[in-house]
């Protein structure tokens, strides 16, 4: 759930050039002369006022691209020409994953975020989750990150809270809509990926068999909405697995299969 080693190293070398770069331009530390001065003496907080600098004032990335104060190469350079589409903000961690953390932001959009030398469960212990935090998610190499520099509220949230919240994850997971990359690709539909096995043979079969089932006078009277539940329940897989029906129909073999569970309900509750 974190960089590797290498990748972190270097994450935090042009993260710091381009911060101590922004507060040389910005004088909001005048006292902080080098480059080491800015990484050891200064506190988080002060850290995170220049993150926030970096953040707001966008051109200030542009004016580092074009003066390369450190040298750095065309790679080391593409990185920090991408953080121009950081996303500063506040963010739920919802849950721990194994390669990555779940950030949901305040309109409901999800993300998977990895840590930089260590993983958010090495810092913040599940039991803390849903945790709200205040960040800035950058990307590297292809993947999300934070910024190194994270603010947390010590807030207990209800049951509702976390319900919302699991919500939006599933959903999120559902559709495909978990951003891990700001490259602007479109999502592959599930619906569009081919199904790893056809099971329209075995379905057809149950559908045929199904219709041959039908209760009568002369049988238990359980029988007829049995069958009529197990004939919604087969159509319902046919329309999911075979035709990919559309949201609509679904919902009304649905309403068909439910009301086929209220009439052997209401058999069941009178018996005797």
């Amino acid at each position: 759930m974190h960089l590797k080693k290498q990748d972190a190293d270097l994450f935090f070398e042009l993260t710091w050039s381009l911060h101590f770069f922004v507060n040389q331009q910005t004088q909001q530390f005048p006292d902080i002369q080098t480059l080491k001065d800015y990484k050891d003496n200064l506190t988080t907080e002060d850290k995170k006022i220049i993150s926030d600098t970096f953040f707001n004032t966008p051109k200030l990335i542009d004016q580092y691209l074009e003066k390369n104060p450190d040298n750095f190469n065309k790679e080391k350079l593409q990185i920090i020409r991408e953080w121009k589409q950081c996303i500063q903000g506040t963010f739920y961690i919802e849950r721990y994953l194994k390669k990555y953390a779940i950030f949901i932001d305040e309109n409901n959009t999800v993300y998977s975020v990895i840590g930089l030398y260590e993983g958010f469960d090495e810092i913040f212990h599940k039991s803390h989750l849903p945790l709200l935090t205040k960040t800035t998610l950058l990307p590297f190499k292809g993947k999300l990150v934070y910024d190194g520099l994270m603010r947390s509220y010590n807030i207990h949230f209800g049951r509702n809270k976390k319900s919302s919240l699991k919500e939006t994850y599933m959903r999120a997971k559902q559709n495909d809509n978990i951003i891990d990359t700001f490259d602007k690709k479109p999502a592959v539909s599930k619906k569009s990926k081919s199904l790893t096995r056809n099971h329209s043979p075995e379905i057809k079969q149950l559908l045929s068999i199904s219709k041959k089932l039908k209760g009568g006078v002369n049988q238990p009277i359980i029988n007829s909405p049995t069958f009529s539940l197990l004939k919604a329940a087969i159509e319902l897989t046919d329309q999911a697995v075979t035709q990919q029906a559309k949201t609509n129909e679904l919902y009304r073999t649905i309403r068909k299969l439910d009301r086929a569970r209220n009439k052997l309900v209401t058999i069941l509750d009178r018996m005797e």
